[in-house]
């Protein structure tokens, strides 16, 4: 660890709070990005539980998202490339308003990677009233689900433990339990079809699956119901133990690695109003600060992903991935000369356009060398796997089941996943 953290000397180990972040964006409006060519499409739709026993479910998504994303850009439909969205939720935490079900949107679908990160450091686990099929609807209701794409992967996740089908009015009539307003509403509420139900269909109607992920033992009496409601979803069950994240060891590539990170950062050149300029540029090292506070693995994984051009995309707000094409680059399209860094401002186009194209070439010189490093890596771990397997099987962790199903579940529409340059070295 203390290669990576010597070059984050300085840096906060965890994100501001949101917030702070949304007061930055309300001062700063960010230009329009530009239409891209269609792609492949797999929506994430990932809903947490933070009630007070999840602190190692949301440790594990702070520690493997990027694990998660690096997988997904592997994804090939009809030769295709993805494009990769990712939605947050939270439930079940007793600071969310009871109005809204202890629910709360986190974030709304996104290829902004760096605010999925910055999002789940800050969540915090609190209480416990779990409303599944609340959250459910409300992800289905809610989130800009691809509805031109008839082959699009449109998938939800839930990730809790307690019992699958509490419901508000169960949760009012336990508190009044002594009342007669109490016994009645829970005497009513039983008389409905559980919420959970009617989402799943709903879900279903609409081309979403939906899959459950149980944080316990699969012998667990609350786990049954977990199941039976995957079952009902076309979905996918799994069990995880959500207190465990074995920790990748230090391998000889991490000080590369961390050092080849923190260079790509420089090859970034921010627009928009100066505000928006110094989040997006402050977000991207406080999000490495983040990946290398949790470990080795997930530092390694986020360098990883920065190198893709596929996982790690800023159109909206980084003139080089904007205009791959540099001879493209115009100032109105990018609303004036006050969006651009200072820098930039009083170049002539030509000049703008030969300065995006360095930062360009060094970029991707930059972003071979994280992905020779990073198979090399791979490649490391896995042998170093080898070696310590013991005879027991290893408890499923939030990846592992999140990444079965969807390899499993994109095959439907046409998925096919490329393998990793490491994983055909070295073979045993």
């Amino acid at each position: 660890m203390n290669h990576i953290m010597t070059f984050l000397a300085g840096l906060a180990l965890c994100s501001v709070p949101a917030q702070s972040q949304n007061s930055s964006e309300a001062a700063a409006t960010p230009v329009p990005a530009p239409k891209q060519a269609p792609k492949a499409n797999i929506q994430l739709a990932i809903l947490l539980d933070t009630s007070s026993s999840m602190d190692g479910l949301i440790n594990q998504a702070r520690s493997q998202i990027w694990k998660i994303v690096n997988e997904l850009t592997l994804a090939r439909q009809n030769g295709q490339l993805p494009n990769i969205q990712i939605a947050l939720y939270e439930y079940g935490n007793d600071r969310l308003s009871d109005e809204s079900g202890w629910i709360r949107q986190v974030l709304p679908f996104t290829d902004d990677l760096d605010a999925v990160s910055e999002k789940l450091f800050a969540l915090q686990t609190y209480g416990g009233t779990e409303l599944c099929g609340d959250v459910i609807a409300q992800a289905t209701r809610e989130l800009a689900w691809n509805k031109d794409d008839p082959e699009a992967l449109k998938l939800v996740f839930i990730a809790g433990n307690e019992n699958f089908d509490q419901e508000k009015s169960d949760m009012y009539g336990m508190r009044q339990a002594n009342s007669t307003a109490g016994k009645t509403q829970s005497a009513n509420s039983e008389a409905k079809d559980p919420t959970y139900k009617g989402a799943l269909k709903t879900a279903l109607e609409n081309g979403i699956t939906v899959n459950t992920i149980y944080c316990g033992s699969k012998n667990d009496h609350d786990a049954l119901l977990w199941k039976t409601a995957a079952q009902q979803a076309d979905g996918t069950y799994a069990s995880i133990d959500q207190n465990s994240t074995p920790p990748d060891p230090e391998t000889p590539m991490d000080k590369e690695l961390a050092s080849l990170s923190e260079a790509l950062n420089k090859t970034y050149i921010a627009y928009g109003s100066r505000a928006m300029q110094e989040m997006r540029m402050n977000n991207q090292t406080k999000q490495d600060a983040n990946a290398a506070a949790v470990g080795y693995g997930a530092a390694a994984s986020r360098a990883s992903a920065k190198a893709s051009k596929v996982a790690y995309r800023n159109i909206s707000w980084d003139l080089v991935d904007r205009f791959e094409n540099p001879d493209t680059f115009t100032i109105d399209s990018i609303g004036g000369a006050e969006n651009l860094p200072e820098e930039l401002k009083g170049k002539t186009d030509e000049e703008i356009k030969d300065y995006i194209a360095a930062k360009s070439r060094e970029r991707n010189n930059l972003q071979k060398q994280v992905q020779t490093l990073s198979d090399k890596r791979d490649q490391w771990i896995a042998d170093y796997r080898r070696k310590q397997v013991d005879a027991g099987s290893k408890e499923k962790t939030l990846d592992d089941a999140i990444l079965e199903t969807v390899r499993n579940q994109a095959e439907s529409k046409n998925f096919r996943f490329e393998k990793r340059a490491s994983s055909t070295a070295s073979e045993p």
